[in-house]
């Protein structure tokens, strides 16, 4: 599990906010691998413990949620803690996907409705009312009433008043609170959503039907929990290029100095020295940045122990300059792939080994394997300095550790040492590449791997993915061929069909230019494939986890619950149902499929919509399956009647399929004259389809139907 950087004063400080008697925004900048995700857990078992009732919402899938209402109604589905939520909670953090699903299905059935329902007297609406009481009587037990006629109005505005009353609610619901994660997806585009409603401080007035920026809704609707009593944590991921006027703001001095306080080191500097250590604090962390916080912690508390004083070292214009100096317009390090202050933070860095110059000279190096170990150090470095190294790495929290034994740096600074060994022409050296060479001598010893015997047993050991890595490193044949090492890693790792052993074979073996390019030719079409399968976001979440070995392969349930759980897109839910069914779990399968369908089946998103037409399809075949040829036809007609005037080639085609898949079920039901007007249908509205797949297989059943019926001429002219 990954360690926040000043964890257990932010705890602290969390739970003692849990203590106070009004509402608060926390907000927690995150770059990348500084434990942002974990922090947030951790606060959520608090509130458990401490049975404060609290909401969750991952705004990764904020695109596929475009309207204030549907926010609402999500953030609705993941309370915990609450009256009567602990009886009939929809969506906990931690559940099994399957169990969440059936859950969800049964208490939200009426949105199901609402998603049937087009007539225009209004039974959308209606069932939309009666999906927002049902919820609000989730999060306020008895007092929640039966207003349904609010509801039906504006359920929007609804569901606000009912967050407003939550805070006075029986059984504990003192300052519940609302956490809000990933919210970089919200400032990383122009995404908008649709309101009726104006927020006013602590009241949501009815207003006009309008588009709002996504953002600015967000922000109105944390100060409007505020403003009624909510604790809202907001935590996202550290944008580089974000306007200025939204970026994600760091820790704050209050939170600095909490931190400051909660490390034993600078107890006798306080509270007299208290000023100047924050500021120079605010400066060597860049505004706050957790990670580089504790790395300026620690320098800090290196330079008193040699004797500086705070009012010293903050009036010392030279030391400042020196760690906040800019590059000049020659230097390799002015712009390393927009990481911002790159040329201050590797200073830093450096200065963590400036008791020894060697070290300093390839600190570099300890970011070329993506996973540590103290035989991987000694590949790296003399033991002497590799024992330097990780002690003072350590001290700095440079590292998100697995165990004491095995460990990552944090991406940040990872990303931050490549850059300026790549921009330095450090990573191409043939000294470099001796540097992969032992490491991956290292690993084949350590696991007693024989690189010429015909195959390895455990496919998807850990380890495996390691040495396939630097093997990449070490193909030559890449660089003289054209071929960028990241992008074929990138392709390779991130495979879905290979397992870990294939790609370390793969990686060792030498290959010409033409085998290089055929081989990333087939892993380009196999990623696009799974792209119209699950999206392209879930697909780089998959293929991301192949690549670090957190998904062992697409059929990694595993994966596929984490997902739904956390994230929950669209293509999400449809790789789960799709793994469920490989493993024959059909009833949770179809479960699966029905979640994804109440979610976005009345998105505008046209990949949203593809995602729910092969749904509905597949939906249809499970249901087949299992013999439920009724269900089975329905869901066919479903997916027809909600899909079948789109455009889209690709809905087309499943539409195609459903009326195929319609019609043998109908003549494996006996009844003949259906399924032979089904394929008739079905070719008329194909026409000159430029798809002879589906035409043939039409035409083929119709066919073999009326050889069946004894019309044989007829049968003939099909053929």
């Amino acid at each position: 599990m990954r360690q926040f950087i000043g964890r257990k004063s932010l705890l602290q400080a969390f739970e003692n906010r849990l203590d106070l008697d009004e509402g608060r925004v926390l907000r927690y900048i995150g770059a990348p691998g500084i434990g942002k995700s974990a922090l947030l857990r951790e606060f959520r078992k608090r509130c458990e413990s401490r049975k404060r009732p609290y909401l969750w919402l991952n705004l990764e899938n904020a695109a596929e949620l475009p309207s204030g209402q549907e926010i609402l109604f999500e953030l609705g589905r993941s309370a915990h803690g609450f009256p009567a939520a602990r009886r009939a909670a929809l969506r906990q953090p931690d559940e099994g996907a399957g169990d969440a699903l059936n859950r969800y299905d049964n208490t939200f059935d009426k949105l199901a409705d609402a998603a049937k329902l087009a007539d225009p007297g209004g039974g959308a609406l209606i069932a939309l009312g009666r999906a927002a009481v049902q919820l609000a009587q989730n999060l306020l037990g008895p007092r929640a009433g039966d207003d349904i006629d609010s509801a039906i109005a504006n359920s929007e505005r609804y569901l606000l008043q009912t967050l407003a009353a939550a805070p006075g609610a029986e059984g504990g619901c003192r300052h519940p609170v609302a956490f809000f994660d990933t919210y970089e997806h919200l400032l990383s585009g122009d995404q908008r959503f649709i309101s009726r409603v104006e927020f006013d401080g602590g009241d949501a007035r009815e207003g006009i039907q309008r588009q709002i920026h996504a953002a600015q809704w967000m922000r109105e609707l944390g100060e409007f929990l505020v403003a009624n009593g909510w604790i809202v944590v907001i935590a996202g991921r550290y944008l580089v290029n974000e306007r200025d006027a939204e970026r994600l703001p760091h820790l704050d001095r209050n939170e600095i100095a909490e931190a400051l306080e909660a490390n034993p080191a600078f107890t006798d500097w306080l509270p007299a020295r208290r000023e100047p250590l924050l500021d120079l604090l605010g400066q060597l962390s860049f505004g706050g940045n957790p990670l580089w916080l504790s790395i300026a912690m620690n320098l800090l508390e290196r330079q008193l122990t040699d004797g500086d004083t705070p009012e010293r070292l903050q009036a010392d214009p030279d030391y400042l300059r020196q760690c906040f100096e800019q590059p000049g317009p020659d230097d390799t390090l002015a712009a390393l792939e927009g990481i911002e202050h790159s040329a201050c933070k590797l200073h830093l860095l450096q200065r963590l080994n400036r008791d020894n110059p060697e070290l300093e000279a390839h600190g570099w190096r300890i970011a070329l394997p993506r996973v540590l170990d103290n035989g991987i150090l000694r590949c790296l470095y003399p033991r002497e300095q590799a024992e330097q190294l990780l002690t003072h790495y350590r001290r700095a929290g440079a590292f998100d550790e697995a165990n004491r034994h095995r460990f990552r740096l944090h991406e940040e600074i990872r990303d931050l040492l490549l850059a300026y060994a790549r921009a330095k022409g450090y990573l191409e050296t043939q000294e470099t590449r001796g540097l992969h060479c032992r490491i991956l001598q290292y690993l084949f010893e350590q696991h007693d791997f024989d690189p010429d015997a015909p195959e390895y047993q455990d496919d998807d050991a850990p380890w495996l993915l390691e040495a396939a890595y630097h093997a990449v490193q070490v193909k030559s044949e890449l660089r003289r061929h054209g071929v960028r090492r990241e992008a074929f890693w990138n392709h390779l790792g991130g495979s879905a069909s290979l397992p870990a052993s294939k790609k370390l074979r793969i990686a060792i073996q030498p290959h010409d230019q033409w085998q290089i390019q055929g081989l990333i030719a087939v892993l380009e079409k196999e990623t696009d494939g799974w792209n119209r399968m699950f999206g392209p976001t879930t697909t780089e979440a998959l293929s991301q986890a192949l690549r670090d070995g957190s998904a062992k392969n697409i059929n990694d349930l595993g994966f596929w619950r984490q997902r739904v759980a956390e994230v929950g897109l669209a293509g999400d839910y449809y790789g789960l149902a799709q793994i469920l069914d490989t493993f024959d779990d059909k009833e949770d399968a179809i479960a699966a499929y029905n979640a994804l369908l109440t979610r976005f089946v009345d998105s505008d998103a046209p990949e949203i919509q593809v995602r729910c037409a092969m749904a509905l399809l597949n939906k249809g075949i499970t249901l087949g399956r299992l013999q439920r040829s009724d269900e089975e036809i329905a869901a066919c007609d479903e997916l027809l009647a909600r899909f079948g005037d789109r455009d889209d080639p690709e809905i087309q085609r499943q539409c195609a399929m459903a009326l195929v898949n319609k019609g043998v079920t109908l003549g494996r039901s006996q009844r003949p004259d259906e399924e032979i007007a089904v394929y008739d249908a079905l070719l008329a509205r194909l026409g000159d389809s430029d798809d002879p797949e589906i035409q043939c297989y039409a035409l083929l059943y119709k066919g073999v139907a009326l050889s069946q019926m004894q019309r044989p001429n007829e049968a003939i002219a099909a053929y």
